[in-house]
């Protein structure tokens, strides 16, 4: 039997995940199948192979960037246009994307998988190979631009005709009943989005005939209107009490009608659009194999999915709704740690992105589940709304998931995270801070070499066995003393930095001083290395993450420049703690 050969376009920038790719494709490909990985590590070179190529890529597997740029910018639209439009493209991210969900779903023949259920890319792959129609959202049409389906109910022919051929100019789809018989057969065996119904009809008002259709639960979803040729205070008010959203008059110009009709066709297409993108919301909170709930402000649960339902065993979400959830999930856990309980507070007084951690969970019948959960904040039109937390049993097979996750966000030398990791959540930070009344601190530390005398320049750390130990023991000494609330990140070349929550002036005033014992400590004994420490308060006035980063790194600078041994402390300009 010979074997299928797929060729694959691998646009992901990390080294560890793509090794782990190549990795996953060599264990779970199927035996009549052979892909050809065609790797790249970033988007501009994945530009240059997509213009090469044409249409040669059978799929495209592509990381998602944590920040745009114009090359990543470039790619996506190649992907959504000819002759790539209908190549299968498969986005990995680490975290939920909102991007990357808007892509996705208006992206026919793409699916989305997070770096968390790595093992379920391959699978991923073949099937979209296999089936891409069945990826393929909608059936082309662009949601709302569908021709809506009007009823009219006249006994006038001339009336019919006339308001026919009116309406049809707009697009719309235009069926008519010349008695109430009539449309009630036609509601039966028809779907309808409105319904324009005449006030005089011979068996009964066209009031009754709107309460009749309201009243129906097969119809009740029909937007109803009524159509007169008499103007009264009186049959308005009937017509809006019986359930019609409009009251129209056969005297007005063509023009001034259509513009009704258009009116109410709007807000149908909108509450359709509405309907579909919630269903769509359930689609993907039940496709999902996690359990996700939501909060408000207050801690109550606004939603939770069916997978979280299931796995803390609820049968409906309506026992879960509108009550608190810290109460529900995680109340008189007798084995939930005070650090789980301290985490979970955390994430529902929406701080930004947390990152998965072990704890418990409360199931309904008074038992334990032991989860990994991570908390997300929920903002909708830069609003905030609550928070989003995704939970998961623990399992004993997350060896792949826990590694992927922890090489792309830390620096492998120092454990600490990374730079462009740290970047994204002082980003995170800082949209928090622009709606609350708090203040963080940013210290950046320097260690370089002693510099020489009368030198202005910073000498940087030297490559010796002397200067890595340095710089692990400062590593260790800070994840030590750091909060659990408190990031702490590598630079490279010596450089770390520290974004310390809370930052009120009780505890900025005690900074300096423990900071310095710290690394006084960490360098003490070895000759020639020196510390810089730059401080910038992080408040809502600060624009952007690279802005607070400059400021601290300027004062860790000048704080470098003082040649004379020991800890130097530095705070920015502008900046009082």
């Amino acid at each position: 039997m010979s074997s299928q050969r797929r060729r694959v376009l691998v646009i992901e920038r990390s080294r560890t995940l793509r090794h782990s790719l190549r990795t996953l494709f060599q264990q779970d490909a199927a035996p009549d199948t052979e892909y050809e990985l065609d790797v790249v590590d970033g988007f501009a070179l994945a530009r240059r192979r997509l213009a090469a190529a044409g249409a040669a890529y059978d799929a495209v597997i592509l990381g998602w960037p944590l920040t745009s740029s114009a090359s990543s910018d470039e790619v996506q639209l190649m992907l959504v246009e000819e002759p790539f439009a209908q190549t299968f493209c498969l986005v990995l991210t680490h975290e939920r994307d909102p991007g990357a969900r808007t892509w996705v779903g208006e992206r026919p023949n793409t699916a989305y998988v997070l770096w968390a259920d790595a093992p379920q890319i391959v699978d991923t792959i073949e099937t979209g190979l296999s089936s891409r129609s069945k990826l393929v959202p909608g059936d082309g049409t662009i949601t709302g631009s569908k021709a809506l389906r009007f009823l009219l109910v006249d006994d006038s022919a001339s009336a019919r005709v006339f308001f026919r051929r009116l309406l049809t100019t707009r697009g719309y789809e235009v069926d008519t009943a010349a008695s109430v018989s009539e449309a009630r057969e036609k509601l039966r065996v028809r779907k309808f989005d409105i319904a324009i119904v005449d006030f005089y009809l011979p068996e009964m008002r066209g009031n009754e005939l709107v309460r009749e259709i309201k009243n129906n639960e097969a119809t009740s979803d029909i937007t109803c209107a009524v159509i007169t040729g008499a103007y009264s205070d009186q049959i308005i008010r009937e017509c809006l009490q019986a359930g019609a959203v409009e009251c129209l008059f056969k005297n007005e110009a063509g023009e001034l009608l259509l513009s009704q009709v258009d009116a109410i066709a709007r807000t149908v297409r909108d509450s359709r659009t509405l309907y579909e993108k919630e269903q769509l919301l359930e689609g993907i909170l039940g496709s999902v194999g996690e359990g996700v709930y939501g909060v408000d402000e207050d801690n109550n649960v606004t939603f939770m999915n069916a997978v979280g339902l299931r796995m803390l065993g609820y049968q409906s979400v309506d026992e879960v709704r509108s009550m608190n959830a810290e109460d529900l999930f995680h109340e008189n856990i007798p084995t939930a740690s005070k650090a789980s309980i301290a985490w979970m507070r955390m994430a529902y007084a929406a701080r930004g992105f947390l990152k998965p951690v072990a704890k418990t969970m409360k199931l309904r019948d008074g038992g334990k589940l032991n989860v990994t959960a991570s908390a997300y904040p929920l903002r909708v039109r830069n609003e905030e709304m609550g928070t989003v937390i995704a939970f998961r049993e623990v399992t004993q097979n997350r060896g792949l998931e826990n590694q992927a996750w922890w090489h792309a966000t830390h620096e492998t030398q120092t454990g600490t995270l990374n730079q462009r990791y740290f970047e994204v959540q002082v980003e995170s930070e800082l949209q928090q801070l622009r709606r609350a009344d708090s203040r963080h601190a940013l210290l950046m530390v320097g260690l370089h070499d002693e510099p020489d005398a009368g030198a202005d320049a910073i000498k940087p750390l030297p490559v010796s066995d002397n200067a890595l130990s340095c710089v692990k023991e400062v590593a260790a000494l800070l994840l030590d003393r750091a909060r659990s609330a408190d990031l702490v990140a590598y630079f490279g070349h010596g450089r770390f930095a520290l974004l310390l929550r809370d930052a009120d002036p009780e505890f900025a005033s005690s900074i300096q001083a423990n900071y310095r014992l710290l690394l006084e400590r960490a360098i003490d004994g070895r000759d020639g290395i020196h510390v810089g420490v730059g401080i910038a308060v992080m408040d809502r006035s600060i624009r952007s993450s690279n802005e607070i980063i400059a400021l601290a790194s300027l004062a860790q600078q000048i704080a470098s420049r003082r040649g004379v041994p020991g800890v130097h402390f530095e705070v920015a300009a502008g900046n009082v703690l």
